[in-house]
Order: C-alpha cells, then sequence, then structure tokens
C-alpha cells in the first residue's frame, strides 16, 4: 500500500486532487510569503501545471496545521505596525510550531523566469529558520530535500542536529515512528531508509 500520496476530493463537483509530499513542503515553505490562500494557490498552480482551488489549498493547508502568520502589507487589529515593517532577523512562530525567520523586506511578485535551480523564489521577506541555520552550516538543500531536527526538539538550531532528507526518506521515517529525543538513533534510523529507497531503486 503506498502512503506516499495523500488525496483530497471535493464531492460537490467532482474535483479530485492528489497531494505529493513535494507539494506539501511548497505550502509549507510559501504560506508564510502570501498575502492570501488565493495568492498561494496561483503559486502553487504555476509551479507544479495544477487546477487546485483556493479551497483544496486552504483546507490542505489546514490539515497541515498551517496558517498564515500575518495579513502582508496591513495594518492588524488595534492598529499595530504592519509586518512589513519588521526589522530583518525578527523570529515569529507559526501555528505549525516552527520558527521562521524574516529575511527580506522586499517582496516579490511570482516571476517563473526568476526561479532558481529548486523551482523557488530567490527571494524571501521570510524563511524557516531551520533552512537558514542548515545552509549557512552545510550549504544549499539538496533539490526535494527537507531538514529535519534529529533530537525532534523544533529549538535545537545546531548544526549537528539538523540534517537534510529526502521526502521520501522522510515520509518513511515518520510514518514509522522513528524520530526519537537521542539524535543518533534518529541518524542511524535516517539512514536504514535511506539504504531501503537505495536498495529498491537498485533492484529495478
Amino acid at each position: 500500500m503506498t502512503v506516499l500520496f495523500m488525496a483530497e476530493k471535493r464531492h460537490k463537483r467532482g474535483a479530485y486532487h492528489v497531494w505529493t509530499v513535494e507539494q506539501e513542503h511548497f505550502l509549507i515553505d510559501s504560506i508564510v510569503t502570501c498575502k492570501s490562500y488565493a495568492n498561494l494557490q496561483e503559486l502553487f498552480n504555476n509551479k507544479f501545471a495544477t487546477s487546485a482551488t483556493v479551497r483544496m489549498v486552504e483546507h490542505r493547508c489546514r490539515k497541515l496545521g498551517l496558517k498564515r502568520p500575518y495579513n502582508a502589507g496591513q495594518f492588524q487589529n488595534g492598529g499595530a505596525t504592519p509586518p512589513n515593517t519588521k526589522p530583518i532577523g525578527t523570529e515569529e512562530i507559526t501555528c505549525g510550531n516552527e520558527v521562521i525567520v524574516k529575511v527580506s523586506t522586499e517582496r516579490m511578485a511570482w516571476r517563473p523566469k526568476q526561479r532558481n535551480n529548486t523551482g523557488k523564489n530567490n527571494r524571501k521577506c521570510w524563511r524557516l529558520k531551520k533552512h537558514v541555520e542548515y545552509e549557512r552550516a552545510h550549504g544549499k538543500i539538496p533539490v526535494k530535500h527537507d531538514v529535519i531536527f534529529l533530537d525532534g526538539n523544533k529549538r535545537n538550531f545546531s548544526p549537528d542536529n539538523l540534517y537534510a532528507i529526502s521526502h521520501q526518506a522522510k515520509m518513511r521515517l515518520l510514518i514509522n515512528g522513528w524520530v526519537f529525543s537521542d539524535k543518533n538513533a534518529t541518524l542511524a534510523a535516517v539512514k536504514l531508509c535511506e539504504l531501503n529507497i537505495a536498495i529498491k531503486k537498485s533492484t529495478k
């Protein structure tokens, strides 16, 4: 039974979309920079050449525990300082309990010709802190990879606690519940997942 994909359905119109791990990670990375779910839907469909509706994208974000941390370019209730004036280096917590950090004061529109080789915009206002810290210590995150905390602590950004894992291996790791407080045990489990994937590919 395959576990690498999850399905969303809209029974009202019969619309159907199969969510891949890569697409879910795109939502995680992009939601903090979008001014609306409609904006996120547009970016998503442009990147993956799909026809997902705004409702589908919003529903998937909620299923993943994601929420936009602010309304871009607008004052919040009570006349608070608009979030786009926050200084670079500002940190916030998302609904998924992830730390994001402001890395730029300039927001860029979606321009496919300006994407880098990972398919992502070259510049964003906010990024996951684990990505920033990983790239500072280890270099660029490989394509179709995510960064995990080996000890499961989302506040431990030590270079030796951050590991770039493929989406496929990460899914296996999470399904088996192999994320431990002992980072060496988690790393051993990661290596086992990567080995099993490599063996499976070599026997095809």
